[in-house]
């Protein structure tokens, strides 16, 4: 069989993710402390129509949390189906927000494994919590979450390269040279180039889809392939 080859530079489109909108909401939840129930508030990021996230895209977030004086925040960050009773979270990493004033901004790519309607910002609870009594009766640290960007990625392949490039299903082998840290999505897994600025698949591997985050216009990239 033979091979074709192409090259895709990142000026070749204008947009690589298509912007979304999520609402912020503070809610309850409860936690077993001994024979005690004990209610705690987690921030709750709420989807709706177009919004909602699904297993046939991947997203990107982007958000920025407000540091404490008196501790550092570890959470979870997840999807939830509130329609449903069964099988309906998905884990999608662990954070750490450390000790102190200002705020850290954080970012990932989510490749949900079925639809949900919101996401969860998990604090996990410490010591501290329990000893925090809050002024409504709840308990605990209260988590302060801003989101910066929340979008729904663009593959190149299905979107660019397809209908550039005839009998492409699929790539064989991809070499990209880009800035540094610069964030993909190859196969729904999240990706990041190394120091060097080059990133290479060459084993063997399918490649049936690739998206892109740049940080701005100027975070310039050629990917050359082979199909």
């Amino acid at each position: 069989m033979s091979f074709n080859f192409g090259q895709f530079r990142s000026s070749q489109i204008d947009s690589y993710s298509t912007n979304l909108t999520m609402e912020l909401a503070t809610e309850q939840s409860e936690s077993i402390a001994g024979n005690e129930v004990v209610s705690f508030y987690n921030k709750y990021g709420i989807l709706s129509g177009n919004n909602i996230v699904n297993n046939l895209n991947c997203y990107y977030l982007n958000f920025t949390v407000k540091r404490r004086s008196d501790s550092e925040q570890r959470f979870y960050l997840k999807l939830q189906n509130t329609n449903s009773t069964e099988d309906n979270e998905q884990l999608i990493d662990e954070f750490k927000v450390s000790k102190g004033n200002g705020t850290e901004t954080l970012d990932i790519i989510i490749s949900p494994n079925a639809t949900y309607d919101r996401f969860v910002w998990e604090l996990q609870r410490t010591a501290l919590d329990y000893r925090m009594l809050n002024a409504d009766g709840t308990y605990g640290r209260i988590m302060d979450v801003s989101i910066n960007t929340y979008s729904q990625l663009i593959d190149v392949i299905a979107e660019k390269l397809k209908s550039d490039y005839s009998n492409l299903e699929s790539l064989k082998k991809i070499g990209i040279q880009g800035p540094p840290s610069l964030l993909m999505c190859i196969n729904r897994e999240q990706i990041r180039i190394g120091r060097n600025g080059i990133y290479e698949i060459n084993n063997g591997i399918n490649i049936n889809s690739i998206s892109f985050v740049p940080k701005n216009t100027t975070d310039y990239f050629i990917m050359d392939f082979e199909y």
